[in-house]
């Protein structure tokens, strides 16, 4: 289910359509800036976050459970109001009709009693949409065949695509996906993605959030890590493959490469499985690695590890292993 949010000092959601505030628009195209965001539930923190999304760009939005990714997003749709900082979104040069902002959270249910034309129908009333335009996401989604069935009695895959949907229904400048691959199968997650890759390339600005980071990767132009409700590290992916390139080494030569993995970890070595005959291994720890190794009468050759997978940046980082502050210092 999707929102639609007028953002202009503390984010809001609105129940009918409404112009934005007067804003300073972005010639670039629309975007959504938050700065300093804070929110205190309890132990947990939010703590100063700043995000940029920008037009004709894909940003990931990446975290372990009980980061603040859902506080964040829930705070840029304008579902919950921050205790500090603020959201704004820079209009830019917007095609006529087009809303402010569509938001998908995973959290988000559905009337399980309406149809899934029926609900976007809905939709499609309250945004001005014409009824036409009601078929052609629903052809788009793949789940025309099962307009006329209940909600109740879809599948997680299909109430995902039913989701995207109205997206693309309610079509937006901004767009948030939180876990938007969900219940997917491997055809539905391409889908997702080439959807995903034109709202992009048609100037909307697309904010993606997502534990599933191989689906993630070769998506995302930018990435943000939040780690204990701060930012991590923020910035340009291709910016952090690199770095993080610089700082593993491949192990090559074992033939049973996951029994050497656990006899490295057991040993305190930060070793990760970069493929099925090749381990990730710190630079730092090569030669520690190669004794160990040695001690089983195995030996291996270290090589460069080439682009390292989004699992390998997320590990690095999670572990603290990289900050921002590193990447902007080889700048």
């Amino acid at each position: 289910m999707t929102v639609a949010a007028d953002l202009g000092g503390p984010a809001r959601v609105t129940p009918s359509r409404r112009p934005l505030p007067e804003e300073p628009t972005d010639a670039a195209g629309p975007r959504l800036r938050a700065t300093g965001l804070r929110k205190s539930y309890g132990s947990f923190h939010l703590s100063d976050v700043d995000l940029d999304v920008r037009a004709g760009r894909i940003q990931g939005f990446f975290g372990p459970n009980g980061s603040g990714k859902t506080t964040t997003l829930s705070i840029l749709a304008g579902l919950v109001t921050p205790d500090g900082g603020s959201v704004v979104q820079l209009p830019g040069p917007r095609p006529s009709g087009r809303e402010p902002m569509a938001v998908l959270l995973e959290s988000f249910g559905y009337n399980p009693f309406l149809t899934g034309r029926e609900h976007l129908r809905t939709v499609a009333r309250r945004f001005g949409r014409p009824a036409s335009r009601v078929t052609e996401v629903l052809e788009e989604a793949g789940i025309a065949p099962a307009a006329r069935r209940r909600i109740g009695r879809y599948s997680l895959g299909m109430r995902c695509r039913l989701g995207i949907a109205e997206v693309l229904l309610v079509d937006a400048d901004v767009v948030l996906l939180d876990e938007p691959t969900n219940g997917l199968d491997p055809d539905g997650i391409v889908w997702l993605r080439r959807v995903i890759r034109r709202m992009a390339a048609e100037g909307r600005a697309v904010l993606l959030s997502s534990h599933m980071l191989n689906e993630a990767e070769g998506l995302i132009d930018d990435a943000v890590f939040l780690l204990d409700g701060r930012v991590e590290w923020a910035g340009p992916y291709q910016d952090v493959v690199v770095a993080a390139s610089e700082r593993y080494v491949g192990l090559r030569g074992s033939a049973n490469t996951f029994e050497v993995a656990e006899r490295l970890a057991g040993r305190g070595v930060d070793v990760l499985q970069a493929g099925p005959d090749e381990l990730a291994v710190r630079v730092e720890q090569v030669a520690e690695a190669e004794a160990i190794v040695a001690e089983t009468g195995q030996s291996v050759s270290v090589t460069s590890l080439g682009r390292p997978s989004l699992d390998l940046v997320y590990h690095l980082i999670r572990s603290h292993g990289l900050r921002h502050q590193e990447v902007s210092d080889r700048e």
